[in-house]
């Protein structure tokens, strides 16, 4: 994990990306959708004081790359890297404190043995 996904308001300054109310979830094709079209790029979630709260990356509608999440103090909740929409590569969570809960590794969705 690169360690630019700790710092949430870097992370919000360098990508730009569309809000995630503008997204919609297609139930028959299983695809996220903006403006009509299977969204691809980076999609952003707001608390209500307006921080950052999540990102996930999309390619032509489904989840593919990183996906990250902050706690209201800022700190990292999650982080996940996807491909085609199953976990494929880490899967780590933290709690408030910051203290590691989980650190799994996946290939195309299925935990690895060794966890590496």
């Amino acid at each position: 994990m690169d360690a630019m996904w700790l710092n949430r308001e870097s992370v919000d300054q360098q990508l730009v990306g569309v809000d995630f109310t503008e997204l919609r979830y297609d139930p028959d094709s299983g695809l996220y959708c903006h403006n009509g079209e299977p969204f691809t790029g980076v999609s952003k979630a707001r608390a209500a004081n307006g921080k950052l709260d999540g990102l996930a990356h999309h390619r032509a509608g489904v989840e593919e790359g990183v996906s990250v999440g902050w706690y209201p103090n800022g700190r990292i909740r999650v982080y996940s890297e996807m491909s085609d929409d199953v976990y494929h590569g880490w899967h780590i969570e933290w709690d408030e404190e910051g203290n590691k809960l989980v650190e799994t590794h996946f290939t195309m969705g299925e935990e690895d043995e060794a966890g590496v």
